[in-house]
């Protein structure tokens, strides 16, 4: 028979605080195995978890890709402010938190349809209709 030392994996001079730590992870170790071995030994518990990490992947790569654009966005909206074509406090606001606030971001950096008027001397880019 082996030693019960050399099975918990812990030396001949271990504590009982040692012994009963080492037992505790390799029981949880355990129970984590026998949890995936359930879900994958059932089929449709199986079928179902793939869906789910086939989705899971999806909307990590739509993040992704939706995060890059908000860069784009960001450095658009930059590029305009050095041009002076952004005039609003908020929108500034907003450009220098960048990611912090992502849904403020994205509203106010949006472009809204305008029109140029000549009472004001507006331009086309910084006048909202």
């Amino acid at each position: 028979a082996r030693c019960p030392y050399e099975i918990l994996g812990v030396s001949d001079f271990a504590t009982n605080k040692d012994i009963q730590s080492t037992f505790d992870n390799i029981k949880q170790a355990f129970d984590t195995k026998k949890e995936a071995y359930e879900l994958l030994s059932d089929a449709d518990k199986q079928r179902a978890y793939d869906h789910q990490k086939a989705n899971d992947k999806k909307l990590k790569r739509k993040i992704e890709q939706l995060e890059k654009e908000l860069e784009c966005e960001k450095k658009s909206c930059i590029e305009d402010e050095k041009k002076g074509r952004i005039k609003d406090d908020k929108e500034l606001a907003v450009i220098r938190i960048g990611h912090k606030d992502r849904n403020a971001f994205w509203r106010l950096c949006k472009r809204e349809p305008t029109r140029s008027t000549k009472r004001d001397g507006g331009d086309a880019t910084t006048d909202k209709i």
